[in-house]
């Protein structure tokens, strides 16, 4: 399945719990579903469905799940049997002596039932069709919105629909069409049939005016029927947008095996939340046909369903990560098959981003991918974060012995239910490497980490630099925890050295074979996101004048002059940097983010770059900084060449600020003249050190200038007097270097600043009425 994120996220949080009753102690073996459905559109259906149940238990007692609808009667092996509807609970009694297994057949009718926020049972103008789960219900199952059943993840059966239609209607079902006929008083009946065991979530029905677009795939066990259904005016679209069906088809018989069922099919459905796998009969989107493949990642991502949580499907919501996190990553899969790795890399990096930025607040927090809550069954965390994670282990084990898991693991548990441990078991047998710190660190706890260079250093001779690398955990996870992990050094050099890199408890080292006094130019770790680190990295080519927005690495550049290609990588980080002496001067540096740029910078070559600030509660970004400080323009933006520097704070000249026009969103950002490789990081002068109160201080309200000053500048207040005032200009260490006090009725003065040091300085401002706080800066 997948949905539309947005409608999703605001949803999600107000899910209303719908329970259902029915307990796994009886099995379904077959369901026979007859639905007189002709008047669905504006009356509902009238429904009769068959299910031999095989009995597990001596309870006099057999429940089943019908969520609302009217039930007119309930026969246990043609015998009429007593019964208490409950909805959604229907509880049968049992006669005396019932067979093992045994027939209940239920009849029926009324209106299906959609779900509150996402699933259930739809009507919407010329169409019927289900989508198989439900947002709000607990748990999220909502075969039981159409025809009763035992509705869970675990419980199996095949399918026989017979669904009746007006005479210009079609119904599409699970399975095959054996057999479909007109009807005396004009209806038309449907008969599909379904070979393999699914449960019940899983289960489609779509009525709709539908046509057949019929084709077939010969795959790796024979001819495989493609059946498209959609309204006769939108085929030739539907072509098109399905032009890559078949290569994903070929994709995904080489990863996972054999495809699983009898038919490969998709039926239009007018829904613009998203998509729903049912098997063989896949729920598909009308707004996905528009005649492109600017959709095709979502026909993937469903149709390789039809292995990871069709034929193999998680046996509780906590691990839907088995679902929806493996389909999402086929996408990926999808993508390098067709285009090459870059795609699948340019994928994976679209989703680590999304993950980093949105996850905790769509999520509310962060999770961990397996053990998931109900409420975010279907959230950020399980597709995407679930795809990054099934990368990492094909990166930790290596392609051949990755894939080769991959099929022994759906051959195994096929048309069974699974949990995560039993995806560990299998995928360990096929790699000596040992899987238990991936799976503890990475599947079954929260957060996210990321390791950076603590600092580098050569040897004596001058021929092997050494990188020390460090373990940082993203700060609003609020652990410690560290982890035993492998991680690529790129290493930039002359040769170009992808060097392994072993971490245990968060730190490790790496030695590099480097001519005697050459300096390294720079290391990137995990430059291409395969072991889904706390960063995001972007490849930049500039080869004209212009803006280029990078996207996942949060910052725009705007080139001046250039007069040969340059090319940059860009990181985000999603930790805070090493501080260096930045604390001991007065600065408080972001402990949630800072920036990375790599690459060679030629003369002449002139960029701008815009690094923007967000401290809005929301955001996950600066909210931590932001605490620190009353007045967005404390913030400032600090430098270093490498990891060996200390951060410098760049001038008004080198890093100009641009607040946001409201000056109370903490938003805006800091226009770099000169953009330099190194490490750039959002900063503020920490106001508990230079003896600023945050309670005191009030918004400077007036104006300096000139600002940078050389040897002096105007203060002017814009709505007080400076009467009786007293201005302290302090510096960074907090100590307090020039006190003017003031005894004229003025609202401006001239400050001397001569006898003062380059740098920044606060300016503490005390009039008969206010308090101020502001900054300047002194060539």
């Amino acid at each position: 399945m997948l949905k539309k994120s947005l409608q999703f996220l605001v949803l999600i949080l107000f899910l209303i719990p719908v329970k259902s009753f029915s307990q796994q102690v009886n099995q379904a073996l077959n369901y026979n579903i007859t639905i007189d459905a002709a008047n669905v559109l504006n009356n509902g259906i009238k429904g009769q469905t068959e299910i031999i149940v095989e009995k597990n238990d001596t309870s006099n007692k057999l429940n089943l799940d019908l969520l609302g609808f009217t039930v007119d009667s309930v026969w246990i092996n043609q015998q009429n049997a007593i019964f208490i509807h409950n909805s959604p609970s229907l509880s049968v009694d049992l006669p005396i002596n019932t067979p093992d297994t045994f027939t209940v057949t239920v009849f029926y009718h009324g209106a299906p039932q959609k779900d509150a926020t996402w699933g259930g049972f739809y009507v919407e103008g010329n169409f019927a069709f289900n989508l198989g789960v439900g947002f709000s219900s607990t748990p999220h199952n909502l075969g039981k919105a159409w025809f009763p059943c035992f509705d869970n993840f675990t419980d199996r059966a095949l399918y026989r629909f017979n669904i009746t239609t007006q005479s210009t209607y079609s119904a599409v079902c699970n399975g095959t069409l054996i057999a479909d006929s007109a009807l005396q008083n004009g209806n038309h009946i449907w008969h599909w049939q379904l070979a393999h065991p699914i449960p019940t979530y899983l289960a489609g029905i779509a009525i709709g005016k539908y046509v057949f677009v019929k084709t077939e795939y010969n795959g790796l066990n024979g001819n495989i029927p493609i059946v498209l259904a959609a309204e006769a005016k939108d085929t030739v679209k539907l072509k098109q947008s399905f032009q890559n069906l078949s290569s994903a088809l070929t994709c995904f018989e080489n990863k996972f095996g054999a495809y699983p069922f009898e038919k490969v099919g998709y039926v239009i459905v007018p829904f613009n939340g998203g998509a729903m796998e049912h098997a063989t009969s896949i729920a598909y989107p009308y707004y996905a046909i528009d005649g492109s493949t600017n959709f095709e990642t979502l026909m993937a991502h469903e149709l390789s369903h039809q292995w990871w949580g069709n034929a193999t499907t998680c046996e509780t919501a906590e691990d839907m990560w088995l679902n929806e996190g493996w389909a999402s990553y086929c996408e990926s899969i999808f993508l390098e098959c067709l285009y090459g790795k870059p795609a699948m890399v340019a994928d994976l990096q679209a989703k680590l981003a999304d993950v980093l930025v949105n996850a905790p607040t769509s999520d509310n927090g962060y999770k961990s991918v397996a053990n998931m809550d109900e409420a975010h069954t279907y959230g950020t965390h399980v597709y995407k974060k679930g795809a990054l994670m099934a990368h990492v282990l094909r990166t930790i084990m290596g392609d051949s012995a990755f894939f080769v898991a991959c099929k022994s693991y759906l051959n195994k548990y096929k048309f069974m239910s699974v949990n995560t441990s039993n995806l560990k078991e299998e995928f360990q047998k096929h790699t000596s490497v040992s899987l238990n710190d991936f799976f503890d660190q990475y599947i079954l706890k929260k957060g996210h980490y990321d390791i950076i260079v603590l600092q580098s250093h050569t040897d004596s001779s001058g021929n092997i630099l050494t990188l020390d690398l460090l373990e940082l955990n993203r700060y609003k996870t609020k652990t410690n925890e560290t982890s035993k992990v492998k991680v690529n050094v790129f290493f930039k050099d002359k040769t170009n050295q992808t060097i392994e890199a072993i971490l245990n408890q968060g730190k490790g080292s790496v030695n590099v074979n480097i001519p005697i006094s050459k300096d390294y130019s720079y290391a990137l770790i995990d430059e291409d996101n395969n072991y889904a680190l706390a960063h995001t990295s972007e490849k930049v080519t500039l080869t004209k004048k212009g803006v280029t927005v990078v996207d996942n690495a949060k910052v725009s550049l705007n080139v001046q002059n250039i007069t040969d290609t340059v090319q940059l990588t860009i990181q985000h980080h999603w930790v805070g940097p090493t501080q260096g002496d930045a604390r001991e001067r007065g600065l408080r540096i972001s402990k949630e983010r800072y920036w990375s740029v790599y690459g060679a910078m030629p003369i002449p070559f002139t960029c701008w770059a815009f690094f923007a600030y967000d401290g809005s509660s929301s955001a996950f970004l600066d909210e931590e900084l932001f605490n620190s400080i009353t007045t967005e323009d404390s913030l400032v933006l600090l430098y270093r060449k490498n990891e060996n520097m200390q951060w410098r704070v760049l001038s008004n000249t080198e890093a100009v600020f641009q607040p946001g026009g409201n000056p109370n969103d903490w938003l805006g950002r800091f226009w770099v003249s000169k953009l330099q490789t190194g490490d750039y990081v959002l900063g503020a002068y920490d106001q508990s050190v230079v003896g600023i109160s945050n309670k005191m201080a009030e918004s400077f309200d007036g104006k300096i200038w000139p600002n940078p000053a050389n040897d002096f500048f105007t203060l002017q207040l814009n709505n007080d007097n400076l009467l009786n005032a007293k201005i302290d200009i302090v510096n960074a260490l907090g100590k307090t270097v020039s006190t003017v006090e003031i005894n004229e009725n003025t609202k401006s003065i001239e400050i001397d600043t001569k006898q003062l040091n380059s740098g920044i300085y606060h300016i503490l401002i005390q009039t008969e009425n206010k308090k101020y706080a502001t900054k300047f800066l002194k060539k």
